[in-house]
């Protein structure tokens, strides 16, 4: 229950996700459109720093990654658009629209879909990432922020 390193990362560091592999942190920078990517390796040696930074769109708010490790997703209000990055190239591969002011996001353990809060519309955008796009939208309550995956349970 101690800090055992710190990263100066830029502006509004504002949510933080760990690769499956616990290999790299991606942490979206809210004030900066960007996403910083962090060497979790280097967590124990104190000296945690931004090993990339990636350009995506105005106010990226949390992050995923795929359980797959295939991508870290990132909604970003500005254009109300989920942000899909290949982990392995750290670019985007992709910009889905999902709704105004995209913010949270959860991927499914299937890594096939990922659900995107869109605050002014109420509603929670579910996109195949196959397909890259958006499938079906389900209303909510006002100002959605956050969401969260949890598969139904199997039959025994």
């Amino acid at each position: 229950m101690t800090v055992v390193a710190e990263a100066q990362l830029g502006r509004t560091p504002t949510m933080a996700a760990v690769t499956p592999d616990d290999r790299e942190v991606f942490v979206s920078l809210f004030g900066e459109r960007a996403v910083a990517v962090l060497d979790a390796q280097m967590v124990e040696s104190g000296r945690l720093q931004a090993i990339d930074t990636i350009p995506v769109g105005e106010r990226p708010a949390q992050v995923a990654v795929t359980l797959d490790n295939r991508y870290a997703l990132v909604p970003c209000e500005g254009p109300g658009a989920l942000f899909v990055i290949d982990r392995a190239g750290h670019r985007v591969v992709a910009e889905i629209p999902t709704g105004r002011r995209a913010h949270g996001v959860a991927a499914a353990s299937d890594s096939r879909r990922a659900f995107v809060t869109n605050w002014d519309d109420a509603n929670v955008s579910v996109v195949d990432l196959e397909r890259r796009a958006v499938i079906a939208s389900i209303q909510v309550g006002e100002a959605p922020a956050g969401v969260d995956y949890v598969p139904a349970p199997r039959e025994p």
